[in-house]
């Protein structure tokens, strides 16, 4: 399943030598570090503030209702097709983020664009038959990867789901099996539009989420 594009969420960073591979941190005598700290982290806040593309949110992509609280990595994406549930959830512990350019070398680099690499379950619940068809993936390339497949009761908690049920390898699954999966998941709303939408929510939440680490952060160490 392509994807024909890529979602830009530029994150402030700070210059450093790529002759670098690995970054060293030194113990040095201050009369109070953590004022050293802070006054980077408000820094970096300013940067963001001046320069930075403020997040947008919606209540609904593509038929799917979005349940995002801010300070909440978990996101969870609900719709009702066919009278089936159709869950997506996704932590953004869970979901890499490309490091991006400083700010003053993007006008340079306008036609690389940066994409998040989502990683989700999806459930399809029947009521009526009381199970459900669960699937792990990620995006990635332009590509939704699948990487697990199994289905459970509906009494079987989500906490306790991976030591009850068991989940197929899906990349070694026939072709036809994978391709017939792609096209079940469009059917339910998974398919590539979607997909574009979860690239902007995650790239939009973990910027959320980073200004707020740099909030809660600057204070900690007032």
């Amino acid at each position: 399943m392509m994807l024909r594009f890529a979602f830009a969420r530029n994150i402030c960073r700070f210059n450093q030598s790529s002759a670098l591979p690995v970054r060293s941190f030194h113990v040095a005598r201050a009369v109070n570090s953590s004022e050293g700290l802070r006054d980077v982290l408000v820094k970096e806040m300013e940067t963001e503030q001046e320069l930075g593309v403020p997040p947008k949110f919606s209540d609904d992509i593509r038929g799917f209702k979005v349940d995002y609280t801010p300070g909440i990595p978990v996101i969870n994406l609900t719709n009702v097709v066919d009278g089936d549930i159709v869950k997506v959830r996704l932590n953004l512990n869970e979901c890499d983020m490309p490091e991006a350019s400083p700010y003053e070398e993007q006008e340079e680099e306008e036609d690389e664009a940066i994409s998040p690499r989502p990683v989700f379950s999806v459930s399809i619940s029947n009521e009526a038959k009381g199970k459900s068809l669960m699937l792990s993936a990620f995006i990635e390339a332009e590509n939704l990867v699948i990487t697990r497949m199994g289905v459970k009761p509906n009494n079987i908690e989500e906490d306790s789901e991976f030591e009850k049920v068991y989940f197929t390898d899906f990349q070694h699954l026939d072709e036809k099996v994978q391709e017939q999966t792609a096209s079940y998941l469009a059917e339910k709303g998974i398919g590539a539009e979607l997909c574009r939408e979860i690239e902007g929510l995650v790239a939009d939440a973990e910027y959320n989420e980073y200004l707020k680490w740099l909030q809660d952060t600057s204070d900690f160490l007032k």
